[in-house]
């Protein structure tokens, strides 16, 4: 049986109106954040649209229908699958996710890991994930009072502009493009933000530390 779900909406402050004026999604508030298009979480469960189960929640309906899903989901607890739409207009929080045991333990709730697939974005819009160096819990919570953890988390976009400006001859206008920046001048300025120096001056201190027979069997290698 196929079921059309309305999803459950959230106004978080960082969430924009893209959701509502490109994707079509039905909402009154002024914020969209995120739409929770396949959801049994309690927190914002999907409901059926039409239908003999117009209304009910999925959770509710798989309660009462778990042949529904088949054999494979008999071993977890609580539906394992989160699907949302997100529309990140601002800087989303930081945030470090729990494994089981601690999410168990602490919110009685299973851990999540998380996979992304970016269907749009801005220019200059970028992605952080993961930390550039181990660190310790009270260094990053420093960092957090402090107002800095930036300076910790791994900048996929830089990281990529990085490899780009150490092992390509590649224009900057070109680098600034292939890493989502429609201007030179904005992705040399967040460059600079970010490692205390233009791109340009990256590229010729990776060039000296590394030397042109390096340089060259970079290249071949590459």
């Amino acid at each position: 049986m196929i079921f059309k779900l309305t999803p459950a909406c959230k106004d978080y402050l960082w969430g924009g109106n893209t959701l509502k004026t490109s994707y079509g999604k039905n909402y009154d508030g002024d914020v969209l954040a995120e739409t929770w298009e396949l959801s049994c979480h309690p927190d914002g469960p999907s409901v059926i649209s039409g239908g003999e189960y117009d209304g009910k929640t999925l959770a509710d309906y798989l309660a009462q229908h778990p042949e529904a899903l088949g054999n494979a989901p008999a071993r977890f607890e609580e539906f394992p699958i989160l699907i949302k739409l997100i529309d990140a207009a601002k800087d989303l929080s930081i945030q470090v996710h729990p494994d089981n045991a601690y999410a168990k333990a602490h919110e009685n709730q299973y851990g999540k890991t998380e996979m992304w697939y970016v269907v749009e974005a801005q220019p200059g819009a970028g992605l952080y994930y993961g930390f550039e160096h181990e660190i310790s819990a009270e260094e990053f919570r420093e960092a957090i009072e402090n107002n800095t953890p930036l300076g910790y988390v791994r900048d996929l976009r830089m990281e990529a502009a990085c490899n780009l400006l150490a092992h390509s001859d590649e224009a900057l206008s070109s680098v600034a493009a292939a890493v989502g920046f429609s201007r030179q001048g904005s992705f040399s300025e967040a460059f600079r933000e970010r490692f205390g120096m233009p791109p340009h001056q990256y590229r010729k201190l990776f060039a000296a530390e590394a030397g042109p027979k390096d340089r060259a069997s970079e290249r071949l290698s590459a």
